[in-house]
């Protein structure tokens, strides 16, 4: 084990097999402790460094295969993003005739689609979003009229005033200097119930890239 990862249940696990858990479920293999649903594993560098002077031979033999595989996670950043909407009610909301449904509704919700940081692990450049994040292109109910919204700037986000909830594509484009050419494609259910609903979703970044990137 060349990078390992003590959970917030004091079980041990080398970083790859629990990151590669946590895709699917934010609990512990073993006792099955729930974590946090923004959960981020981290090296246990203490622990690291007692295995690597235990065992010299063994954790740089296994240290270069990860390397050489690329998924040695000491050269590389995760960085935590959420997704989703803010909701409230709009008091005393007009009646209006929709030409789409043929009826009188009442636009009586204010929500806000969303991209925002949470958190990184290891050096990185800065905490907003816009530091890996180049534009955002969320999708929109033909009511609407335009079918889609493109933000390319800080906070990647879009207010609407309306009636009723739709599935809502947000595509995800990132900074050239990142390195990362391949966007993230998610879908966002509107939620009105209270303030409405977050998710969460992590993106892994070279760590020297990052490094020398330029803001």
């Amino acid at each position: 084990m060349v990078e390992p990862c003590t959970l917030p249940c004091k079980h041990i696990f080398c970083i790859q097999c629990i990151n590669q858990q946590i895709m699917n479920k934010t609990q512990c293999p073993m006792c099955r402790q729930d974590f946090q649903q923004n959960y981020l594993p981290q090296i246990d560098t203490d622990l690291q460094s007692k295995i690597k002077l235990k065992y010299p031979q063994k954790f740089e033999e296994r240290n270069e295969e990860l390397k050489q595989q690329g998924l040695l996670e000491g050269n590389l950043v995760k960085v935590k993003f959420m997704y989703g909407n803010d909701h409230k009610l709009i008091p005393n909301p007009k009646k209006l005739n929709s030409q789409h449904l043929g009826e009188e509704i009442e636009n009586k919700h204010t929500w806000t689609v969303f991209v925002r940081i949470v958190k990184s692990q290891g050096q990185i450049i800065g905490n907003e979003a816009k530091k890996f994040i180049s534009k955002v292109k969320f999708g929109l109910h033909p009511t609407f009229g335009a079918t889609e919204q493109t933000v390319q700037q800080e906070p990647f986000q879009m207010t609407k005033i309306g009636w009723g909830t739709f599935e809502v594509p947000i595509e995800i484009h990132f900074r050239r200097e990142t390195g990362k050419r391949d966007k993230v494609t998610l879908s966002h259910y509107l939620s009105f119930n209270g303030h409405g609903e977050t998710k969460w979703f992590t993106v892994t970044f070279d760590k020297e890239k990052l490094e020398q990137m330029s803001i």
